[in-house]
């Protein structure tokens, strides 16, 4: 679904997926690179990389504000890059206003990828590395979404419902609008 409030009059150089944990962001970047001549940045893979550690360990050594400002600066890094990126970011890179600013701005056309709450939480409950669903899963994703989903929506271009969804026919998806924006 095209967010009409978002026109674009040219073909901004950056494909950003967003959304809750859990909908598949990682898996949908490494399938639209197979498409695009563009690599594929998931920041939170960078931050590790960059850092040494896992997020898990950031959060545990350094809090989630600390994580929060690396994410924040590692968004800007690459949106600020005349080269063209696929970028994946974590779920909790729309709470930042400077964030969703940065995306709203010319660099790049936003993917909302969203999924059912319920969806979310049976994906999500073997998962032992989000620190911020350690615990009781079901009562922190719900949560946490219902926290989240206004500025998700707030920023997106586009939102793909990715429940019963392949990962191929969600990349046809985004696809598909991708080659329809202007040059």
């Amino acid at each position: 679904m095209k967010k009409e409030a978002n026109s674009m009059s040219v073909h901004k150089k950056h494909l950003i997926l967003m959304g809750m944990m859990g909908t598949g962001k990682s898996t949908i970047g490494q399938h639209l690179i197979q498409y695009l001549q563009y690599p594929a940045i998931d920041l939170d893979q960078w931050i590790e990389e960059k850092e040494q550690q896992t997020i898990p360990s950031i959060f545990e050594e350094f809090g989630e504000s600390y994580f929060r400002e690396l994410e924040s600066k590692a968004l800007k890094h690459f949106l600020e890059q005349s080269q063209s990126h696929i970028l994946i970011t974590g779920g909790g890179v729309i709470l930042r206003r400077e964030n969703r600013e940065w995306m709203q701005k010319e660099n790049g056309v936003v993917f909302h990828l969203t999924a059912d709450v319920e969806t979310l939480i049976q994906r999500l409950e073997q998962d032992r590395n989000r620190p911020l669903i350690q615990g009781d899963k079901a009562e922190k994703i719900r949560r946490i979404w219902s926290e989240r989903k206004s500025l998700y929506e707030s920023v997106a271009d586009y939102s793909i419902q990715t429940d019963a969804c392949s990962p191929e026919a969600i990349t046809a998806e985004i696809l598909s609008h991708w080659h329809q924006l202007p040059v």
